[in-house]
Protein backbone atom coordinates (compact mmCIF):
# COMPACT_ATOMS: atom_id res chain seq x y z
CA UNK A 1 0.00 0.00 0.00
CA UNK A 2 2.88 2.54 0.86
CA UNK A 3 4.53 1.74 -2.99
CA UNK A 4 1.21 2.31 -4.57
CA UNK A 5 0.29 5.82 -3.48
CA UNK A 6 3.72 7.65 -4.70
CA UNK A 7 2.52 5.76 -7.77
CA UNK A 8 -0.75 7.01 -7.97
CA UNK A 9 -0.02 10.73 -7.59
CA UNK A 10 2.80 10.76 -10.36
CA UNK A 11 0.20 9.58 -12.32
CA UNK A 12 -2.21 12.20 -11.77
CA UNK A 13 0.43 14.59 -12.58
CA UNK A 14 1.44 13.42 -15.57
CA UNK A 15 -2.11 13.13 -17.29
CA UNK A 16 -2.52 16.83 -16.41
CA UNK A 17 -1.58 19.64 -18.64
CA UNK A 18 -0.37 22.56 -16.49
CA UNK A 19 0.56 24.81 -19.45
CA UNK A 20 -1.88 27.45 -20.43
CA UNK A 21 -1.63 29.17 -23.79
CA UNK A 22 -0.97 33.11 -23.75
CA UNK A 23 -4.76 33.91 -24.82
CA UNK A 24 -6.49 31.56 -22.02
CA UNK A 25 -4.21 33.58 -19.17
CA UNK A 26 -4.88 37.06 -20.29
CA UNK A 27 -8.78 38.10 -18.76
CA UNK A 28 -10.96 39.92 -21.05
CA UNK A 29 -13.72 42.30 -19.87
CA UNK A 30 -17.28 41.87 -20.97
CA UNK A 31 -16.73 45.02 -24.06
CA UNK A 32 -19.25 47.26 -25.53
CA UNK A 33 -19.19 50.51 -28.08
CA UNK A 34 -20.46 53.62 -26.17
CA UNK A 35 -22.79 55.37 -26.62
CA UNK A 36 -24.91 51.97 -27.87
CA UNK A 37 -27.33 53.22 -29.83
CA UNK A 38 -27.32 57.01 -29.69
CA UNK A 39 -29.82 59.38 -31.60
CA UNK A 40 -27.85 62.15 -33.45
CA UNK A 41 -28.65 65.48 -35.27
CA UNK A 42 -27.18 65.70 -38.97
CA UNK A 43 -23.88 67.08 -39.51
CA UNK A 44 -22.92 66.60 -36.19
CA UNK A 45 -20.32 64.97 -33.94
CA UNK A 46 -20.12 62.06 -31.14
CA UNK A 47 -17.13 60.70 -29.72
CA UNK A 48 -17.42 56.85 -29.60
CA UNK A 49 -15.16 54.60 -27.39
CA UNK A 50 -14.92 51.03 -26.49
CA UNK A 51 -15.86 50.31 -22.95
CA UNK A 52 -15.36 47.84 -20.45
CA UNK A 53 -15.37 48.50 -16.91
CA UNK A 54 -13.39 51.60 -17.86
CA UNK A 55 -12.88 53.37 -20.90
CA UNK A 56 -10.42 51.35 -23.35
CA UNK A 57 -7.84 53.78 -25.16
CA UNK A 58 -9.46 54.96 -28.86
CA UNK A 59 -6.20 53.65 -30.70
CA UNK A 60 -6.66 50.22 -30.07
CA UNK A 61 -9.60 49.90 -32.70
CA UNK A 62 -10.44 50.67 -36.09
CA UNK A 63 -13.40 53.32 -36.53
CA UNK A 64 -15.22 52.85 -39.75
CA UNK A 65 -18.98 54.46 -40.20
CA UNK A 66 -21.20 53.19 -43.16
CA UNK A 67 -22.38 56.99 -44.38
CA UNK A 68 -20.87 59.23 -41.28
CA UNK A 69 -17.29 59.91 -40.96
CA UNK A 70 -15.23 58.93 -38.16
CA UNK A 71 -11.68 59.91 -37.25
CA UNK A 72 -9.43 57.87 -35.94
CA UNK A 73 -10.10 59.28 -32.31
CA UNK A 74 -13.43 57.78 -32.48
CA UNK A 75 -15.02 61.26 -33.27
CA UNK A 76 -18.25 60.93 -35.74
CA UNK A 77 -19.55 63.44 -37.56
CA UNK A 78 -23.50 62.44 -38.80
CA UNK A 79 -24.28 62.42 -42.44
CA UNK A 80 -26.05 65.43 -43.82
CA UNK A 81 -29.39 63.65 -44.27
CA UNK A 82 -31.14 61.49 -41.48
CA UNK A 83 -31.53 57.99 -41.36
CA UNK A 84 -29.65 55.25 -39.84
CA UNK A 85 -26.18 54.34 -39.74
CA UNK A 86 -23.57 52.04 -38.01
CA UNK A 87 -20.15 52.83 -36.22
CA UNK A 88 -17.89 49.70 -36.00
CA UNK A 89 -15.04 49.63 -34.18
CA UNK A 90 -12.65 46.49 -34.80
CA UNK A 91 -9.55 45.90 -32.21
CA UNK A 92 -6.20 46.52 -34.05
CA UNK A 93 -4.92 43.46 -32.13
CA UNK A 94 -7.73 41.26 -32.23
CA UNK A 95 -9.39 41.55 -35.47
CA UNK A 96 -12.18 38.83 -34.33
CA UNK A 97 -12.64 41.53 -31.67
CA UNK A 98 -15.92 43.62 -33.44
CA UNK A 99 -17.90 46.01 -31.80
CA UNK A 100 -21.10 48.13 -33.36
CA UNK A 101 -23.10 51.30 -32.55
CA UNK A 102 -26.72 51.65 -34.16
CA UNK A 103 -27.33 55.59 -34.69
CA UNK A 104 -30.71 57.41 -35.47
CA UNK A 105 -29.38 60.62 -37.41
CA UNK A 106 -31.86 63.15 -36.93
CA UNK A 107 -32.67 66.14 -39.14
Amino acid sequence: MKILIPFILIGLFACTDHRRSPESAQVYDALQISPLQPTIKTATTQQFQVIGFAPLPVGDYNWTSDHGSITPQGVYTAPPSPGSDRVIATSKTRSSDVYVAVITVAP
